[in-house]
């Protein structure tokens, strides 16, 4: 009796994890989501914003920078 019992709970284990199997991926034959077309023209011109974007942004950072060290050069050298 004991021996019918263990079958009867591993089956239904068995069971249980391959419908959780299943449900947690999905149809087999289910297509994964498509991204929308983007034109190579569109493509480059993301890019190219995100170039521009970045380098702007770096020459103000080069410009602070320069005001910060020319503030702290000049308190301590006026030239030779």
């Amino acid at each position: 009796m004991c021996g019918s019992t263990g079958s009867r709970a591993t089956a239904w284990l068995v069971a249980s994890l391959l419908l959780a199997g299943s449900a947690a991926f999905g149809p087999a034959n289910a297509k994964p989501a498509t991204q929308p077309a983007v034109s190579e023209a569109e493509k480059l011109k993301a890019i190219k914003t995100q170039g521009d974007k970045a380098q702007r942004s770096n020459e103000a950072r080069q410009r602070l920078w320069d005001r910060k060290m020319k503030a702290v050069s000049g308190s301590i050298c006026n030239g030779c």
